[in-house]
């Protein structure tokens, strides 16, 4: 074609794009937009036949109007998965429902007669549902980063707590905690576990390290449970192993509470040797001489 008749041709698709049909020449700035303006196009009564790549753009290159199949019925275009989706407005509409207590099917229905008819709503009840999984999915891999994120900045102190339970199955919820600079608790991450043995915490560990990039914390605090000992040998040997205070003292109650009777002074002695001692050899003393004197 001489350069005249393909200018003609130009302007003559030019003129039929002002009804949002292609023309020659037409660019995409990538192949998302070049495939939306296909389905677009597609429920015009169109077709897109042949798309060239050339870089990060797309152009048209050949287009025929005829169709080579039959069409679908109009009535049931909202059906077809190229045609369905949820937009902004309606995923406002869908998360306010939701949060009224409305249920998914009722929630669809009234979508519906808003729009005047489910053929006019652009997605089905599998598509909200669709809609909610992706959320979820969404708000998850948010926490997920702001955890890591976390735990990059105050990740050399953690605590390891599995006094949890959850659900009827009695099983441990496990949480790696820490604080931040405004001493606000964090949360670094969390496990449910089907049980607490050594081999169960190895697992747990090589798999925490592992999300955050193998960034092991400096200090690591747990209560006396043995499993986790061996564990964290294994797993960060080079890592401090430290016990928690607080299980400590809910051990002391536990089994010595016989001791913490009004007009004992076992508790504030044994706080002493919890806090107050920063020499190894006077903390020695100081314990060896509670052992004594409550004979325990």
């Amino acid at each position: 074609m001489d350069d005249g008749g393909l200018e003609g041709c130009i302007e003559e698709m030019r003129e039929l794009a002002k009804d949002k049909s292609p023309y020659l020449g037409m660019e995409f700035p990538s192949e998302k937009a070049a495939y939306e303006f296909y389905n677009e196009y597609g429920r015009r009564v169109l077709v897109l036949e042949e798309i060239i790549r050339d870089l990060s753009k797309l152009i048209v290159s050949k287009f025929d109007s005829n169709h080579n199949h039959p069409l679908h019925l109009p009535q049931c275009t909202h059906l077809m998965p190229s045609q369905r989706k949820v937009c902004d407005a309606q995923g406002i509409n869908i998360d306010i429902a939701d949060e009224s207590g409305i249920s998914l099917k009722a929630s669809h229905n009234l979508i519906s007669a808003i729009a005047g008819g489910k053929e006019f709503v652009g997605f089905t009840r599998e598509d909200q549902k669709t809609y909610f999984v992706q959320k979820d999915s969404e708000t998850c891999s948010m926490v997920k980063r702001g955890m890591i994120t976390d735990y990059g900045l105050f990740g050399n102190a953690v605590s390891f707590d599995t006094t949890f339970r959850t659900n009827k199955e009695y099983r441990p919820l496990a949480l790696f905690c820490g604080f931040n600079h405004f001493r606000m608790t964090v949360i670094f991450g969390a496990a449910l576990l089907y049980d607490e043995t050594a081999e169960s915490f190895e697992w747990l560990f090589e798999t925490f390290l592992d999300a955050m990039s193998g960034k092991k914390p400096v200090s690591f605090f747990t209560d006396q449970d043995q499993a986790m000992a061996k564990a964290i040998s294994q797993i960060m040997p080079e890592v401090f192993h430290g016990l928690c205070t607080f299980h400590l003292m809910q051990n002391a109650l536990k089994h010595l509470g016989y001791l913490f009777k009004s007009g004992s002074k076992f508790s504030s002695d044994l706080k002493a040797c919890i806090y107050d001692y920063e020499n190894e050899h006077e903390l020695i003393e100081a314990w060896n001489s509670l052992i004594d004197k409550y004979n325990l």
